[in-house]
């Protein structure tokens, strides 16, 4: 077994429930996280209970439409890929364009039919760290007339396609798969420090499914005042600590939609160095969602988590009788808000 594979199966949690998957896989490879701390998007990940299907409320968060169509139509192995998406259990998305990965995760064999079908199509088979990896194009290219490939994001991308057991890991470019699978086997600093938040996570969310995850860099929290003003004049930025109490600060929160039963519940994830800082970022963010019109209908809990020498802050929103759909809503609706630098709940002060 190469090196990769052997460092994937060794940090693989074994799954002492069907509900430890979704974790495992996220954990797995937050070595690829993108290290960007200018862009405050770090990654998004969805493995929604009951699969990919159009009427799943929890199927949130890709923008890889071309590629999340075939997982919702897919009825068997894709004579294009080779792929069986119907056995594709998750997804997982780091970086900005070009640079961008994508993992698909599936169930042991997924990818049998792959090397063949892409062998038929002009992709050509290289080894990487003893991993089989199917390419076609020049770096970054883009041939819209081949726009309907299912792995080419709807413009004919160039692609470079790491074939493993239980995952494909995709790329446009060999600079960035290169490094993927050299992080996957020789971990950067900052991923010890995600995988505690995934790890204080899991432990808060009990038995319950990870549905969906998304990972933002503190840099999305920080309180600049109006962005389309502070564009015009850099000037007007604000400097001074908002009037609220002030968060301990922290390097990144993962936003997560989790499910245990007929109960789902939306929580956020924050490590900190000591569980005095973790316990009072917890009381002051439970207090912000309180006084959002939005989470002022149900009173949130908090954990503090010890992983490791970390200590992870996990509030968690939990509305009695609240259908998934709803919940799904108050997830993105907490997530679209970061998007749009209003997410007062996490802001920080300059």
């Amino acid at each position: 077994m190469n090196k990769i594979l052997a460092t994937l199966a060794a940090l693989a949690i074994a799954a002492t429930s069907p509900a430890a998957i979704a974790f495992d896989q996220l954990e797995r490879f937050a070595p690829l996280f993108s290290d960007d701390p200018q862009n405050p998007l770090v990654f998004t990940y969805v493995a929604p209970l009951g699969g990919f299907t159009l009427d799943n409320p929890a199927l949130y968060g890709t923008d890889d439409y071309v590629l999340l169509n075939a997982l919702i139509d897919g009825t068997g192995v894709d004579a294009s890929t080779g792929i069986d998406f119907p056995q594709v259990t998750g997804m997982l998305s780091t970086g900005q364009p070009p640079s961008q990965l994508t993992v698909l995760f599936g169930k042991p064999g997924f990818l049998d039919a792959s090397e063949a079908a892409l062998t038929k199509r002009g992709f050509t088979r290289s080894e990487v760290a003893s991993l089989t990896v199917m390419s076609k194009g020049e770096d970054y290219a883009l041939d819209l007339a081949s726009a309907d490939d299912l792995l080419g994001s709807g413009m004919g991308k160039a692609q470079r396609l790491a074939l493993g057991e239980d995952f494909l890991l995709r790329s446009a470019g060999w600079p960035e798969l290169n490094t993927a699978l050299a992080n996957l086997e020789n971990p950067v600093p900052t991923t010890a420090l995600w995988r505690a938040t995934i790890a204080g996570l899991r432990q808060a969310s009990g038995e319950s499914w990870l549905d969906t995850a998304i990972g933002w860099n503190a840099v999305g929290f920080l309180d600049v005042g109006d962005p389309a003003q502070v564009l015009l004049n850099p000037d007007s930025a604000k400097t001074k600590q908002p009037a609220s109490a002030a968060l301990p600060v922290f390097p990144h929160a993962i936003i997560a939609l989790t499910q245990d039963g007929g109960a789902a519940a939306v929580r956020i994830a924050l490590p900190f160095g000591t569980a005095e800082q973790a316990q009072q970022a917890g009381t002051i963010i439970t207090d912000r969602l309180l006084a959002q019109p939005s989470t002022a209908d149900t009173q949130p809990s908090l954990a503090v988590e010890t992983v490791a020498s970390f200590f992870v802050a996990v509030v968690t929103i939990e509305v009695e009788g609240e259908s998934l759909a709803d919940t799904a809503k108050r997830f993105a609706s907490q997530n679209n808000a970061v998007m749009q630098r209003g997410y007062e709940v996490l802001k920080l002060g300059l």
